[in-house]
């Protein structure tokens, strides 16, 4: 990759002069973002100037990297922008544009698979043979991994054209931001991008959903259309699409907080409230043992700590939501085990699974091992297990939490649930938490 040729140094070019760049594949930018940004510039300045192709003829500049602030600039009304300005061939152009967008820490899935694929095309396109295996960059890239997987799988030598060019293809890979080997991007990556609608992998971009929430929409938009073109129709004020979860309380709820298995559930959350109409309710056990939170209280916790260090008392499946750093199933036997940091907590309903956890709890939190700890139980007030934790913050929550199985059923216990905090940032949490109900606290005579 050759080195840009820098014609200036920094100078501010008139914003009506430029033009984005035909090789940016990004394609959401969220506006609460870009009005937050262009606030930022309006008031402090811009920081790093955008980089510009010098103009070929018709005296405009074309944009490279920054269009993120070319365009809150653009909001903010501002006549000019600081840029550098670069003398590139196209294909340098080309490169230069999709490095920019492979260190971007926001991306979505079917950005950084598409800027990947960028960077590859652009590295081999100068090769004659390489420009005439299809229309379009995803074409050639496909053809040819998918050639090399090929004599790979069946063991077969690379004939001279693939010979030739292979290397290229190792090297451009082994240079990405996040080194990736080109047989796992071929088989695991490349797919989202060639078996998806359009629609699609424009609703997976804007909400920055991850692969396996974008397999599941589109699966969501054959089987449910309507739903998907519900999620697609509402938003919130940051922008983001809304779906309404949930099938005894209905709530709405950002798309983008659902896991992939809470999204495959949607359409037969449709089934389920239809049978609602005939006044059938679904309980479960409290003996359970996998019963999945709903995001909004995982999403709380987070506010409240900040991130989830450990989860405890969890499944693989209840991870898609939780995201813990570490986490215990049934397997391992959370008991057994060390805990410490931040802990979400929502234990096994049985005896005396529940009260075993949830003292181990609240000894992990005395000897400071554990920092602070949400838990999620049922109202048990009648159990030693349930008074031991009255010695902390409590919201009592409204109604009924609606939990998930394993099958993708809604379910309902037959008792409330409390939600108790460990930790000393009280303040927060009863800010966070007073949403959901009214927030506790234990009344110490001796202060009084």
């Amino acid at each position: 990759m050759g080195e840009a040729g820098v014609v200036s140094n920094i100078v501010d070019i008139p914003i009506e002069l430029i033009d984005p760049s035909p090789y940016q594949h990004r394609r959401s930018f969220s506006p609460a973002k870009l009005k937050e940004l262009a606030s930022s510039i309006t008031r402090d300045g811009l920081i790093q100037p955008v980089v510009l192709r010098v103009p070929n003829g018709n005296g405009r500049y074309e944009l490279i990297a920054g269009e993120r602030r070319w365009r809150a600039m653009q909001l903010a009304e501002l006549p000019t922008i600081l840029a550098r300005l670069v003398d590139v061939s196209d294909i340098q152009a080309r490169r230069m544009c999709a490095a920019e967008n492979l260190q971007r820490e926001d991306l979505s899935a079917i950005e950084e698979i598409n800027a990947i694929v960028e960077m590859v095309d652009a590295e081999l396109i100068e090769d004659g043979d390489y420009r005439r295996l299809g229309e379009t960059p995803v074409e050639r890239v496909k053809w040819l991994l998918g050639r090399m997987e090929s004599c790979r799988v069946n063991d077969v030598s690379y004939d001279n054209f693939i010979r030739k060019i292979a290397y290229k293809v190792n090297i451009t890979f082994s240079r990405l931001p996040k080194p990736i080997r080109w047989d796992s991007f071929y088989r695991h990556d490349l797919p989202l991008v060639t078996s998806i609608d359009d629609d699609v992998a424009e609703f997976a971009a804007e909400n920055k959903l991850n692969k396996s929430q974008t397999r599941e929409t589109q699966r969501l938009k054959k089987q449910a259309p309507e739903i998907f073109e519900k999620a697609k129709g509402r938003r919130d004020e940051d922008g983001r699409a809304i779906i309404t979860t949930g099938i005894f309380s209905p709530e709405d709820v950002p798309f983008s907080d659902l896991s992939a298995r809470e999204i495959n559930r949607l359409p037969f959350q449709r089934s389920v409230v239809r049978s609602e109409t005939r006044s059938e309710v679904i309980h479960i056990s409290d003996d359970s043992y996998e019963w999945y939170t709903p995001p909004k209280y995982i999403s709380a916790a987070r506010k409240v700590m900040g991130d989830i260090d450990l989860d405890p008392a969890t499944s693989e499946e209840a991870q898609e939501a939780v995201r813990a750093t570490r986490y215990y199933t049934q397997r391992v036997d959370g008991l057994r085990q060390s805990w410490r940091g931040r802990v979400w907590l929502n234990p096994p309903y049985n005896m005396p699974l529940v009260e075993q956890f949830t003292n181990k709890a609240i000894e992990s939190y005395k000897s400071g091992d554990v920092t602070e700890a949400i838990i999620l139980v049922n109202n048990a007030t009648d159990t030693k297990w349930f008074q031991s934790l009255l010695d902390y913050p409590i919201c009592l929550v409204r109604g009924r939490v609606q939990f998930f199985n394993p099958y993708g059923l809604t379910l309902q216990t037959r008792q409330g649930q409390a939600i108790f905090y460990l930790g000393n940032n009280i303040g927060r949490f009863a800010e966070v938490f007073s949403k959901f109900g009214p927030v506790l606290c234990k009344y110490d005579d001796q202060q009084s």
